[in-house]
């Protein structure tokens, strides 16, 4: 039997696999009310991002998942985590079914353009590469003040 797929960007051939955990449905119209409302460079740059990422044959980039719960890496606790970008090379965006389902859709757009903000931060090679950078960065603008 075939995985029953909901579009979420059908252009782009980005869909969202019905597990049926939340309301997929409810997710799908949300997901595609928030992206239009993202800033065009930063579509532009996340398709380029997923489109390039090289996985096995039978996947695609990116995996949108809404599931009830999610493995957590060894001694990583997640408290009150609603959705979460691995990059693990599969590029997996998940979030928790049980959130879905009662955030209102203000709120869960928040939540779907907050995981997209992870991903362009990737793709747009925004990450900083030594957490001591930060502290610098934050110490400078004290001083600057």
């Amino acid at each position: 039997m075939k995985e029953k797929r909901i579009p979420l960007l059908p252009r782009h051939k980005i869909y969202l696999p019905a597990f049926g955990y939340g309301d997929d449905e409810k997710f799908a119209r949300v997901f595609r009310d928030t992206w239009p409302r993202l800033p065009l460079h930063v579509r532009r740059v996340l398709l380029k991002h997923w489109r390039e990422t090289k996985l096995h044959p039978d996947l695609r980039a990116p995996a949108i998942e809404v599931l009830p719960d999610w493995s957590r890496p060894a001694g990583r606790k997640f408290n009150n985590v609603y959705g979460m970008y691995a990059d693990d090379g599969l590029h997996e965006i998940r979030f928790w079914a049980p959130a879905v389902d009662l955030m209102p859709d203000e709120q869960l757009s928040a939540l779907i353009a907050h995981e997209l903000a992870h991903v362009y931060a990737r793709a747009a090679r925004l990450w900083f590469t030594d957490r001591s950078q930060v502290n610098e960065d934050e110490e400078e603008k004290e001083t600057a003040s």
